[in-house]
């Protein structure tokens, strides 16, 4: 009897415990959710109320300093992508992109790769790569060949990594956009601006 009344209070607590977690969790993932909201909408009203007739980093849109927000810390990034090289202009923009890979110090084949991903055709360039290799992959799918629709579309090329990608310094983020020509102004000409956003909780 004793046995089994020991193991059902284990049982118990362990099943307590659980539910406290999941609920703990539940409510870290509202209180984020609208951290999230919240810096959005601030980002939102310092583009509205941007009456510059151009872009610098001395505007208040690109000097949002961290704020504190019903327990959480928001930070808010704004980033000017006209500035960035656009991937899907690669013809004219190959040049740019060998220096860049340069200065990165990125394996310069990665970009017959990119340059394989956007193009029509199914010819592989000597460093690149095309359906035959995308469809022998453990997980295989198919090249785009087509422009980018966003830069995380790079991870899918051959040779890229989430860090080549997304490294605070030298990642591709911070240097690429995939700018379309059908990409029309959301807010005054704020197409070209993206938000970057982290919440975090004491």
């Amino acid at each position: 009897m004793i046995s089994i009344l020991t193991i059902g209070v284990v049982s118990y607590n362990y099943w307590i415990r659980t539910k406290s977690v999941f609920a703990n969790n539940a409510v870290f993932d509202l209180k984020t959710s609208y951290l999230a909201k919240a810096g959005i909408n601030y980002a939102f009203f310092l583009l509205q109320n941007d009456q510059e007739p151009s872009d610098n980093l001395n505007e208040d849109w690109a000097r949002i300093e961290p704020f504190t927000l019903g327990g959480g810390k928001v930070r808010v990034k704004i980033t000017d992508e006209s500035g960035k090289i656009n991937i899907n202009r690669f013809k004219e923009n190959r040049t740019i992109l060998c220096r860049l890979f340069d200065v990165l110090e990125l394996e310069s084949g990665k970009i017959d790769a990119i340059a394989d991903w956007i193009d029509a055709d199914n010819i592989p360039l000597p460093d690149g790569a095309e359906n035959e290799y995308y469809i022998s992959l453990k997980h295989p799918y198919f090249c785009k060949n087509a422009p980018l629709d966003t830069i995380g579309e790079l991870i899918m090329i051959k040779g890229m990594d989430r860090k080549i990608l997304d490294d605070e310094e030298k990642g591709l983020i911070n240097f690429l956009n995939s700018l379309r020509a059908y990409c029309l102004p959301i807010i005054q000409r704020q197409c070209y601006i993206i938000l970057r956003l982290k919440g975090t909780f004491d």
